[in-house]
């Protein structure tokens, strides 16, 4: 489903609020219908990669999404190439704010030119997180503006949720990808029932946002820190 957002959106990452918004606020009013062959063209695309990696390289760990994306920091520290180092630098090391909830502001601020609506508990956390996130946010400025690295931290684009949104058959993709999977060889390729999807879905959602509360205002973070966290010019 991403890849099919992204051959109509013409993005694979964005990295400023504006960006996501203009990018797909239109998708939000006339969402793709997705045809067949293009969900097994990418599911073949992927069992191709995955057949390649696993020809041509020793695996030494497989990242799980709905496993591993909690703790993403602490999966990639446990790899191998870090195990030398008797305590490797973390992102909350650093910048005093944990990898997590630095990510998940990045995301959070994203939905603001979407009019989404906020709860409580995500108003708060953003108040408690705004001013650690953006004094890494213009840190990852400096070492853009200095050539160390190519482009800032892309944004978590849509949960499983919100892509429900941006596609009109999702029932009919989710259909598509099973009789695939009947088919297939990969042991990736497990079946869904609808209330499975609905459950996974929901699931990762409560991680990132909720789809209850109102709307954030400058009264709660200010309009200075919101230009400061979207970019230093």
């Amino acid at each position: 489903m991403s890849w099919c957002i992204a051959v109509e959106s013409k993005r694979l990452n964005v990295y400023s609020f504006e960006e996501k918004h203009a990018t797909y606020h239109k998708l939000l009013e006339h969402p793709i219908d997705v045809p067949e062959e293009m969900v097994k063209k990418y599911l073949v695309q992927y069992q191709e990669y995955m057949d390649w990696v696993d020809s041509h390289f020793h695996v030494n760990s497989y990242f799980e999404y709905e496993r591993d994306l909690a703790g993403i920091e602490q999966y990639i520290l446990n790899l191998s190439v870090f195990k030398k180092y008797k305590k490797p630098l973390t992102w909350k090391d650093r910048w005093e704010i944990s990898w997590e909830d630095w990510n998940r502001m990045h995301y959070l601020l994203s939905l603001v030119p979407f009019d989404h609506h906020f709860t409580d508990q995500e108003h708060d956390f953003m108040k408690s997180n705004i001013d650690l996130y953006t004094t890494c946010r213009i840190d990852i400025q400096d070492l853009q503006d200095q050539g160390i690295l190519v482009s800032g931290i892309p944004i978590k684009l849509h949960t499983l949720q919100q892509k429900t949104k941006l596609i009109s058959n999702v029932p009919q993709c989710l259909e598509y990808y099973n009789n695939w999977a009947r088919s297939a060889t990969a042991n990736f390729a497990l079946t869904y029932t609808p209330a499975e999807m609905t459950n996974l879905a929901a699931l990762e959602h409560s991680a990132w946002c909720a789809d209850t509360g109102r709307a954030l205002t400058h009264n709660d973070i200010t309009q200075q820190k919101l230009l400061l966290s979207d970019l230093k010019e």
